[in-house]
């Protein structure tokens, strides 16, 4: 039993980077693409505001 928990500590341990990682990574990836679809709309604006 006692060498049976450093690998179930290591184990969450790993896991709990691992989320971590995923989590920054979707969330870089969604920040960007939410950056891009406000210069989308605002570039429509802008061509909407000429337009008027």
């Amino acid at each position: 039993m006692p060498q049976m928990a450093p690998m179930n500590w290591m184990l969450l341990t790993i896991l709990f980077l691992i989320c971590i990682l995923m989590s920054m990574i979707f969330f870089c990836y969604f920040y960007n693409t939410f950056n891009n679809i406000n210069k989308i709309s605002n570039i429509k604006y802008y061509n909407n505001f000429w337009k008027w």
